[in-house]
C-alpha cells in the first residue's frame, strides 16, 4: 500500500501587525507609501499573507495596495483633516497609521 502524504505544517498564527510609519501627513497630492508587518506571536514576521488596506475617510484619503506588504496613500481634496486612520488586516488581525491631511 502506498504511504499516506505527510500532514499539512501547522498554520502560523498572526499575533500582530504593524504599519509604519505610525503617523504620517500629508501635505499634497504625492503619494506616501506605508509598510505593514505580520508577526507571530514569537515576533517572527509571516510572510506570503493577504493585507487588506482601507481608509477610515476616503474621500479624503484613499490607500492602494502596491505590492505584497506595502500600499500608496494619497490625498483626494483639499483640506484639513486629522486622524484619518489606514488600517492594514491579515487573518481578522489589524494595525493603523494616522494620517493628518494638509492639503
Amino acid at each position: 500500500t502506498p504511504t499516506p502524504p505527510p500532514p499539512p505544517p501547522p498554520t502560523t498564527t498572526v499575533a500582530s501587525v504593524t504599519v509604519s510609519p505610525a503617523s504620517v501627513t500629508l501635505t499634497n497630492n504625492h503619494p506616501k507609501t506605508l509598510t505593514a508587518k505580520v508577526v507571530d506571536a514569537n515576533d517572527h514576521v509571516i510572510n506570503g499573507r493577504t493585507i487588506t488596506w482601507s481608509s477610515s475617510d476616503s474621500s479624503h484619503v484613499s490607500v492602494t495596495s502596491t505590492g505584497a506588504t506595502t500600499a500608496a496613500i494619497t490625498a483626494v481634496r483639499h483640506g484639513t483633516v486629522f486622524g484619518i486612520r489606514i488600517t492594514a488586516t491579515c487573518d481578522g488581525v489589524s494595525g493603523t497609521s494616522i494620517v493628518t491631511l494638509t492639503y
